[in-house]
């Protein structure tokens, strides 16, 4: 069973004497995609001696530009609309081959379309300093902290007690909440990527659980590889 609402928006504008408006854009109607039926809609603008002219932005959003060929002292947007509200399954949509398996494998048109949101950028000094001064104690379950040491790292005792140190300051006086780490060399992830049969009861620490390594997709096993050896 589906409810109907209704939406009254007002914006207005007050001037203490009459001005010259520019082009204006209004963005206050639903896009098409959207999954809700808009069962009406309705626009009305004041002054009424204007133009109206509907257009899409890149992402198919309704924009209204307004132009107004004469001075007003009012300007004022009114927008009604009536939606049902209805349940639906949001599982139930199409699933393309290409999208079975992450990461998605995109036609060359369509990987050109969507170059905005495929962009990567190496993190900054900006992002390391607002990170660095997270209240992570305040953060409930902390924070995600992966470590990889070679197993040389801690082959003397010496270098176990480092660890252990390092360890109890990070807990006492960085308030810290959980660390992982995988002791393990570059060298002997890269033969178990190359030759698995060899390296079945190899588990490495992923993000948030263990998993064998031969059986982790080949993305998530170069990214296991690419982590920083962390050394004492």
């Amino acid at each position: 069973m589906s409810i109907h609402v209704a939406l009254h928006h007002v914006t207005s504008y007050s001037y203490d004497k009459r001005i010259s408006l520019g082009p204006q854009v209004v963005r206050l109607r639903p896009a098409p995609h959207c999954r809700t039926r808009i069962l009406s809609y309705s626009l009305r603008v004041t002054p009424e001696e204007h133009f109206l002219n509907w257009q899409q932005d890149p992402f198919s959003n309704y924009e209204a530009r307004l132009v107004f060929p004469t001075p007003t002292r009012k300007l004022e947007i009114t927008v009604d609309l009536v939606a049902e509200m209805s349940v639906y399954n949001p599982f139930d949509f199409f699933l393309t081959p290409e999208a079975e398996n992450f990461p998605f494998t995109y036609e060359p048109e369509l990987t050109a379309d969507l170059t905005p949101y495929l962009r990567k950028h190496a993190p900054g000094p900006l992002l390391d300093s607002l990170l660095a001064k997270l209240p992570t104690e305040k953060i409930m379950g902390g924070v995600l902290l992966n470590q990889k040491l070679s197993p040389s790292a801690i082959s003397s005792d010496s270098d176990k007690k480092k660890l252990i140190s390092m360890l109890r300051t990070f807990f006492s006086d960085l308030k810290g909440w959980h660390v992982q780490y995988n002791i393990v060399s570059r060298e002997t992830l890269l033969a178990a990527k190359k030759d698995p049969e060899n390296y079945r009861d190899l588990i490495v620490r992923v993000a948030g659980y263990c998993a064998f390594f031969t059986t982790l997709s080949p993305e998530t096993q170069d990214d296991i590889i690419a982590r920083t050896e962390q050394t004492l």
